[in-house]
């Protein structure tokens, strides 16, 4: 998109008031130059204008078109349903406070939940070097494979100077 549309666009949601005043304007423009070129022909002013507005269409269908053109009929559309929100709200000024108590409620509660979730699910071992991390466990002969208790780390721990640090 080129700099030139992006400055319509910024232009007419800034002032809309205006670009629809200029909208009208040139279509009023186009009308009456078809109707100018009926006047022409031999026309009246007042039948050159009726055929020109018959020949031109429906205004406001061309005009729902250049709107569309112009790209900002979401924002348009967004800011409609805020401020009908916002006049809903004030009419109900209890219901105001429930909902905004509501999802304060809903975003603290979700806050937490995640920082706890965060804080032990997602979030790694602080290990410098998390590929020399090793799982100890022994077999007896039968095969049956055992996990170490506690008191066999606390015994590895200490006894054994080719472990660096070590973890339960």
């Amino acid at each position: 998109m080129n700099g030139h549309a992006l400055w319509l666009r910024a232009k007419a949601l800034v002032s809309r008031q205006r670009t629809e005043q200029e909208l009208a304007d040139e279509l009023d423009f186009h009308i009456e130059m078809q109707a100018r070129k009926h006047r022409d022909a031999g026309l009246d002013a007042a039948q050159a204008t009726r055929l020109a507005r018959l020949e031109f269409g429906n205004v406001e269908l061309v005009k729902e078109d250049a709107r569309d053109v112009r790209g900002i009929r979401p924002l348009e559309e967004f800011a409609r349903d805020v401020r009908y929100a916002i006049r809903a709200l004030r009419r109900a000024p209890t219901f105001a406070i429930a909902v905004g108590l509501t999802i304060g409620l809903g975003v603290g509660i979700n806050t937490s939940v995640f920082t706890v979730f965060n804080a032990y699910v997602l979030r790694p071992f602080d290990v410098r070097d998390p590929y020399s991390l090793y799982s100890l466990q022994w077999s007896d002969r039968p095969g049956h494979v055992h996990e170490f208790r506690l008191t066999d780390y606390d015994v590895l721990r200490r006894s054994n100077a080719a472990i660096s640090d070590a973890a339960a």
